[in-house]
């Protein structure tokens, strides 16, 4: 059954295989909160904020979505193939993203703080929350930037209008159809 699924999944352009590799790596990686290529111990995991993980990775699988991550010679496998080889890159890449990237840079933002910064842990902890929130929202508009993911928002929006302002008229058309019959 899950095969037939996939399958039918090709023939749709809407719904490529990416998609799913993207909504399960963030199961996983967000829902369930575990890794499966990079182990990470206690002492080196900084207490992070949860929004501004969430919007750092969430901006990482919308780069990911709007690249293709196979090369083009093994896109010629069958879909299933091409499904697993997607999602391990993807749960890889949201791995990296996530441990090796932005834990650096909020150990990076609280070191900084603690260095630079004199005032109390509270003060501090919020301050450093902020501070990522901050800079996670940055990220995520440079990386919105770089897919044009907020053009192609604008435009489903104007489409829309167009579609709603067609149908109005389409309505008044035909509201008034007899009035137009009787004038010729």
């Amino acid at each position: 059954m899950l095969v037939d699924c996939v399958r039918q999944i090709a023939f749709c352009p809407i719904l490529q295989t990416r998609y799913f590799a993207i909504v399960i790596a963030c199961i996983l990686h967000l829902g369930l909160r575990t890794t499966i290529f990079i182990h990470q111990t206690k002492e080196n995991n900084t207490e992070t904020p949860t929004l501004a993980t969430y919007i750092i990775y969430l901006s990482m699988m919308d780069l990911i979505y709007s690249d293709d991550l196979i090369p083009c010679p093994l896109r010629r496998l069958p879909i299933l193939a091409r499904f697993f080889l997607e999602l391990l890159v993807t749960v890889w890449l949201g791995e990296v993203v996530l441990i090796f990237f932005w834990s650096n840079v909020e150990k990076i933002c609280l070191g900084v703080l603690v260095n630079y910064v004199d005032t109390d842990n509270e003060t501090r902890e919020t301050i450093h929350y902020w501070l990522l929130i901050v800079l996670s929202v940055l990220i995520s508009c440079l990386v919105g930037i770089e897919t044009e993911r907020m053009e192609k928002i604008s435009s489903l929006f104007e489409m829309a209008q167009e579609i709603r302002v067609e149908r109005e008229m389409q309505a008044w058309a035909d509201k008034h159809r007899n009035i137009f019959y009787m004038e010729s």
